[in-house]
């Protein structure tokens, strides 16, 4: 691959996606669509980039490390980024692995004040630093539909406009995935994980580290259990 890749959007007329190799010469118009992790990237060597996301992850609980552990095992192809309205979150680095497993890792967004506030979410053990280190991490195709994203508000049964429906123990819990067909994966504020599949939850999961082994398992063998059918 050694020229720019233009990736159509979703749906006809959507804004276009740039990727481009990793050492390949990239426009300042493009580069200045990036965030500063994925421009910088853009601008080193490969071993340079590996190294650095290796140190910048060598704190990292636990709970999560091994979702870069994970990373670390894939080839950094390339940055890609989407057109948009000066979103810099929209921009990633490109991860792939043998088995056509590809992961794209961009710059969390800003957390809203709701979210800030929400006291609980350091108490989970180890949710700090996923949405620190990989609060971006789509999966799958270029540009990404799926993967961990974080929004402005946590599920609220008397939220009219993403109606949630009945909540239960999953009022005020944190949405962390989004699967592409409408499901989100939330982190209730006991530290359960469950999906939200179009109007009710379903527990999926006890705890967070529960849910990364999950989600790395997954993306290795590219398949899941027929028990955890919301992949």
């Amino acid at each position: 691959m050694s020229e720019v890749i233009v990736h159509e959007y979703h749906y006809p007329g959507g804004p276009q996606t740039y990727e481009y190799p990793i050492g390949s010469p990239i426009p300042t118009d493009h580069l200045n669509c990036m965030s500063p992790l994925v421009r910088d990237t853009a601008t080193q060597p490969i071993d340079s980039v590996r190294e650095l996301l290796a140190s910048s992850w060598s704190d990292l609980h636990h709970t999560v490390a091994p979702i870069g552990t994970y990373l670390l095992s894939l080839k950094i192809c390339s940055v890609a980024f989407t057109e948009s309205s000066g979103d810099l979150c929209q921009s990633w680095i490109v991860f792939r692995g043998s088995n056509s497993d590809q992961c794209l890792l961009g710059s969390p967004s800003i957390r809203s004040a709701e979210i800030l506030n929400a006291a609980w979410i350091a108490k989970v053990t180890g949710l700090q630093h996923l949405l620190t280190a990989f609060g971006n991490l789509q999966v799958g195709m270029i540009p990404p539909c799926s993967g961990f994203y974080v929004g402005d508000r946590l599920t609220h049964e008397s939220d009219n406009e993403l109606c949630w429906g009945p909540t239960g123990k999953w009022e005020n819990a944190l949405p962390i995935f989004h699967d592409g067909s409408g499901n989100s994966i939330c982190v209730s504020t006991d530290g359960a994980i469950g999906i939200w599949s179009p109007h009710q939850f379903q527990c999926i999961a006890a705890s967070l580290p529960e849910f990364v082994t999950m989600f790395v398992n997954r993306q290795r063998s590219g398949q899941s259990p027929q028990t955890e059918w919301w992949w």
